[in-house]
């Protein structure tokens, strides 16, 4: 059965190579989530609507997912390894309603052509901006919101993420997972490596690659 932290429990600390970065609890984890949630809904955002996630490992990307599955969409994790066209061209395919990035992915990716014309209608939230970055037709993350959150449940038969990848060569392909398929997956793993409310898990992977995704956030949170 699953754990029920208390709201004070540390839920997720940021770390880069020198120093700690970032600490929330639950509550606050939840809070961000709502809020992004919330900023997403305000901005006309719809259960089923594609929200891309095109970030580096941090805590944000976490606190982003979360926020936008609670808010009914089905997830686009993308690579932030990839090259700037490589990045453009699978936005163009999947076209999100919504694109959550960071501001040096955003200036490199930001001016294409080709972003213009596939994503017009495309909601652009950008994470850690300087205070005058001119951000264009973009959004700052950490933008407030005065509308109220609402929580939209989903089914086991409603897709959860589309996953893109190349396999062993070749053009990446987006892969539909619904969330039956990730349930099924949690159960299994959380019954082979159980995990007790005091352990700290340790994630290095990128948080867009599958297993990751299942093993560092999914399971452990």
């Amino acid at each position: 059965d699953a754990v029920i932290p208390s709201k004070s429990n540390v839920a997720l600390i940021e770390a880069n190579r020198d120093r700690e970065v970032a600490r929330y609890t639950y509550g606050d984890f939840r809070n961000e989530a709502e809020r992004v949630g919330a900023l997403l809904q305000s901005k006309g955002f719809e259960p089923g609507h594609r929200c891309a996630i095109l970030m580096s490992n941090q805590s944000k990307w976490l606190i982003s997912a979360t926020g936008a599955l609670w808010a009914g969409a089905t997830l686009v994790p993308l690579d932030y390894k990839l090259t700037g066209p490589e990045q453009v061209a699978l936005l163009d395919h999947c076209k999100p309603r919504v694109l959550v990035t960071e501001y040096s992915t955003w200036r490199k990716i930001g001016g294409s052509p080709q972003l213009a014309e596939a994503a017009e209608n495309m909601l652009v939230l950008v994470t850690e901006a300087p205070d005058k970055a001119d951000l264009g037709r973009a959004l700052r993350w950490e933008t407030a919101t005065e509308h109220g959150f609402v929580h939209h449940s989903r089914t086991r038969d409603d897709v959860a993420c589309i996953v893109y990848s190349s396999g062993t060569g070749g053009q990446p392909k987006g892969c539909q997972l619904t969330h039956g398929n990730y349930l099924a997956q949690a159960e299994v793993l959380a019954r082979l490596y159980p995990m007790a409310e005091s352990d700290r898990y340790f994630s290095i992977l990128p948080t867009n690659h599958a297993i990751d995704f299942m093993c560092g956030f999914i399971i452990p949170l």
